[in-house]
């Protein structure tokens, strides 16, 4: 099972206890026996375990939603427009 492969929504990360379950497309319920930081695929999810983490351990951090804004754009804007590029380039002859 890769993260990659995991039904939208399905991630439960708790970075306190290094628990990770998800359910794989081809899988199902997945364990990982360690604790994925998927910060591309779920930033919003990423971002609260590890400020949970921080706070568990007393350690100030900022910027960390931001960050995450920042890879929510470059996952659902950025790629795929770079996608769509590469195909409309391709059929004009640019690629």
């Amino acid at each position: 099972g890769s993260p990659c492969c995991a039904i939208n929504k399905s991630f439960k990360i708790n970075t306190n206890n290094a628990t990770c379950t998800y359910k794989d497309l081809m899988l199902g319920d997945v364990n990982p026996y360690f604790v994925h930081f998927p910060s591309l695929t779920y930033p919003f999810t990423y971002a609260r375990e590890m400020l949970r983490t921080y706070k568990r351990h007393n350690i100030k951090i900022s910027g960390i939603w931001q960050v995450a804004l920042k890879e929510l754009i470059i996952l659902r804007i950025i790629w795929p427009l770079g996608g769509y590029y590469r195909k409309v380039g391709r059929l004009i002859g640019l690629g």
